[in-house]
């Protein structure tokens, strides 16, 4: 239950209104203000005393802080959901692959989270020393959330390098790929992953990096991942 103004309005006036006393009979006498010395009259004093504190008292049991915050939350929430073509995505993947970094292997979770509000990527690879190169372990985090389609979502991207990216995806018409594109702006390169579909349980990956002004991307690194749970 809420206090509304109207309420305060109301009990404001009864304690006004209690506070006076009618000068002679009820036969249209005009109503005198009391002294305002209470220890003239100790009883009304007490009536007085007595109205304030109720009055404070169903202010307090009436008000409700929590309200105007629920009903701000609710004007915050999100209807966007996930389409059915993200389901594919989820589960425990292995695979191999190699590019720049060299040849090398490495594994990737994908889970929904919040509520199925999000799906988190959780992805590590190896890259053992070759060539004169030395090893590199990579590991990265990727938060996905729903864009403005089911097949659309939004994507924020960091790494043990210390690196961010905020993607854009969207799945293909047939539901084989997803695309993530980095968003353009800034003085970097800018940055393309996709998952390619092969079967429900098999899928191609390609990174690909598009130089600074230029809008053609060249593969960096890529391989094929099948599910294993």
């Amino acid at each position: 239950m809420t206090f509304d103004c109207s309420s305060c309005l109301t009990i404001c006036v009864i304690i006004w209104y209690t506070s006076r006393e009618v000068g002679g009979d009820a036969g249209g006498k005009q109503i005198v203000d009391q002294p305002a010395d209470s220890a003239k009259d100790p009883f009304n004093g007490r009536i007085k005393a007595m109205l304030t504190t109720a009055v404070l008292l169903l202010l307090v049991s009436f008000a409700d802080p929590s309200a105007a915050s629920n009903d701000v939350a609710a004007s915050h929430v999100s209807t966007k959901r996930f389409g059915p073509q993200w389901n594919a995505l989820l589960g425990n993947w292995t695979g191999e692959g190699g590019g720049s970094p060299g040849v090398g292997s490495g594994t990737a979770s994908f889970q929904f989270d919040l509520q199925e509000h999000a799906i988190i990527r959780r992805n590590v690879s190896d890259y053992p020393a070759s060539e004169g190169r030395p090893a590199v372990h990579h590991e990265d985090l990727m938060v996905i959330y729903p864009g403005p389609s089911a097949a659309e979502a939004s994507a924020f991207y960091l790494d043990n390098e210390v690196q961010t990216i905020a993607y854009s995806a969207s799945w293909s018409a047939d539901g084989k790929v997803l695309t993530f594109v980095s968003l353009p702006g800034g003085k970097g390169p800018q940055f393309r992953l996709s998952y390619t579909f092969t079967s429900p349980d098999a899928m191609t990956v390609t990174f690909e990096i598009a130089a600074p002004g230029s809008t053609v991307f060249k593969k960096f690194v890529g391989g094929v991942m099948k599910r294993s749970s």
